[in-house]
């Protein structure tokens, strides 16, 4: 063989020799690239996981913790060789609470960070007492018999849904309202305030956005249909002077946070049921007041009012 064929034959051996290493080198680093692939993969979604299980157990703890509701700290976990971390981004405050989350699950120095809101409603002890009070309650120089317990400077009130009782009254009434002597049955949900006058009988309930007022009345009985309320109003409810007063069921003052009830200088009242102020509670200079209380109403609460803690997740939810 010639030289110039030898030096051809091992021209073209290089040359393919070169394209083998190549494709061989090509092949490596695509294989190793893939396997790093591969391996990240699962560590992504555990990293997803980690953060979800963190989201769920901060929720729990808002709904079962006062205070995550109240002073809602950073909280740190750890799962299957990886941690989360849940953090506040915001708060809406209301009778609903709504949180703004995020949590970060992390393993294999891989992070995943989701968010998402909590809408929550604290519940309320308040239908285990004869009074509950989100002030003070006082019965200065009075004769008032509490037959049960009583609280006071509570914060924990129910949330009502007036709502719901708009939408199943016997009567809407829209505008306020000068109640005069008769029987009225029902319930009757009122745009405004209400004053009642001397020898009114309610055999229902009465459901106000305003406050209700019966000052200087006298033969005034109210008859809850259980379990509906007997009066609920946004604002106060006031018996200041008045004689001969009967309520058979739950009153409550402030249903939207802010609210008193006043039976002072009144005589001859008497209550079975509960009664539930935002405000105060008073009963100042009283004689022969008795409050009797009815377990009733906790067993079987009235219904559009929130007793127990609730929680929602939100729609909003984005990783």
């Amino acid at each position: 063989m010639r030289n110039s064929e030898r030096g051809f034959i091992l021209l073209m051996t290089f040359i393919v020799m070169s394209v083998l290493t190549a494709v061989a080198i090509s092949y490596l680093h695509m294989t190793v690239v893939r396997t790093r692939a591969l391996s990240s993969e699962p560590a992504t979604d555990k990293a997803f996981w980690l953060a979800e299980a963190g989201m769920q157990q901060y929720a729990y703890l808002l709904k079962t913790d006062e205070e995550y509701r109240n002073d809602y700290p950073t909280f740190t976990g750890t799962l299957g060789g990886g941690t989360y971390t849940v953090q506040l981004l915001s708060i809406d405050t209301g009778p609903e609470t709504t949180y703004y989350l995020e949590s970060t699950g992390t393993i294999g120095g891989i992070s995943k960070s989701i968010t998402q809101s909590v809408a929550v409603i604290a519940g309320s002890d308040a239908f285990e007492y004869a009074v509950h009070a989100g002030d003070g309650f006082s019965t200065w120089w009075s004769d008032v018999d509490v037959n049960g317990n009583y609280d006071s400077n509570e914060t924990d009130l129910p949330v009502v849904d007036l709502s719901y009782y708009e939408g199943i009254a016997d009567h809407v009434l829209t505008g306020n309202q000068n109640v005069s002597a008769g029987t009225y049955s029902g319930i009757y949900y009122v745009k405004g305030d209400v004053t009642f006058n001397d020898n009114v009988t309610v055999n229902g309930s009465v459901i106000v956005e305003g406050s209700v007022d019966a000052n200087w009345e006298r033969n005034i009985t109210i008859n809850a249909t259980s379990p509906y309320p007997a009066i609920i109003a946004n604002g106060n409810i006031s018996f200041w002077r008045t004689e001969d007063i009967t309520i058979n069921g739950l009153i409550y003052a402030g249903a939207d946070g802010s609210g008193d009830v006043n039976f002072s200088v009144s005589e001859d009242v008497d209550i079975t049921g509960t009664i539930v102020a935002a405000g105060d509670i008073s009963m100042n200079f009283c004689d022969n007041m008795n409050i009797d209380y009815d377990g009733g109403i906790l067993i079987d609460p009235p219904p559009g009012i929130v007793t127990e803690t609730t929680l929602t997740l939100g729609e909003d939810w984005s990783g």
